[in-house]
């Protein structure tokens, strides 16, 4: 139900935008503000060119404001897609429409998902409409643990959506990275560590035309910012041992920015 409402809102809201002149009053919302405010029971919302200037019970409609009666129902800030593939692909199986990953790619870390985004994709709309502003768009894996470089976009379909297109490193280290390193979790924590050492050697153990233990030359350079903790590094695990491991590795790297997905 509470989805419903929500939808139901934000629908208006969206409806409405292409029209907003300068100020617009939504009333009678049950407000959720995100704040130590909590919920808001009656309230008003005032927007000033597309910003919230106000939101509270009580407060004063200016005069030339257009107004949206929500009657009773929910208001909330955007909702935000923690972890997507909005975007970069429409249709799974057809290959022409899915940008995800690249089996036949030589490169990992060095793949931007940013570079495959369509700000027209048909899916944002339907997306937008569920009350999501915002996504984190994660690539797939496909060869590799190393899945490349996941961004942050609003879901408003222009073409400057994207915010930040190299928001983290996507990397997995549990069973799907033992099968990419080649079978075990020990293949796959050694390829990790070489991936890290690699990094940080670069530029200049790449100087004079050599390549590094598992990384190319412009997977290095990619990889770099995010082995000295420079760049988020997600990790995708599930089992106990593995976030141990992770943990462990946490302590002793202390610099490295790491954020587990799975963890279940």
């Amino acid at each position: 139900m509470i989805r419903t409402l929500i939808a139901t809102s934000m629908t208006a809201l969206l409806a409405y935008g292409s029209a907003i002149a300068e100020t617009t009053a939504i009333t009678g919302a049950k407000a959720w503000t995100g704040t130590d405010a909590g919920t808001i029971e009656n309230a008003t919302i005032i927007i000033v060119d597309d910003r919230i200037s106000a939101i509270g019970a009580g407060i004063r409609v200016p005069n030339n404001a257009t107004i949206i009666e929500a009657d009773g129902k929910w208001v909330t800030p955007g909702i935000i897609a923690a972890f997507t593939r909005t975007g970069i692909v429409e249709v799974g199986a057809e290959d022409t429409t899915n940008d995800t990953s690249a089996a036949a790619s030589p490169f990992s870390a060095s793949l931007l998902a940013s570079d495959g985004f369509n700000p027209a994709s048909a899916v944002l709309p339907v997306t937008r409409l569920e009350g999501v502003t915002q996504v984190v768009v994660a690539p797939s894996h496909a060869t590799s643990m190393i899945a490349g470089q996941g961004f942050i976009a609003d879901t408003s379909g222009e073409v400057n959506s994207i915010s930040n297109p190299a928001a983290f490193m996507l990397i997995d280290l549990g069973e799907g990275g033992a099968g990419y390193a080649g079978g075990s979790r020990p293949a796959a924590w050694a390829t990790f560590r070489a991936a890290v050492r690699d990094a940080r050697s670069f530029p200049e153990a790449y100087a004079d035309g050599e390549t590094g233990d598992v990384l190319n030359r412009l997977d290095a350079q990619a990889f770099a910012p995010a082995s000295r903790g420079n760049q988020l590094i997600v990790v995708e695990a599930a089992r106990a041992s593995d976030l141990r491991k992770i943990i462990e590795l946490k302590r002793e790297q202390p610099k490295l920015n790491i954020a587990i997905l799975g963890a279940d």
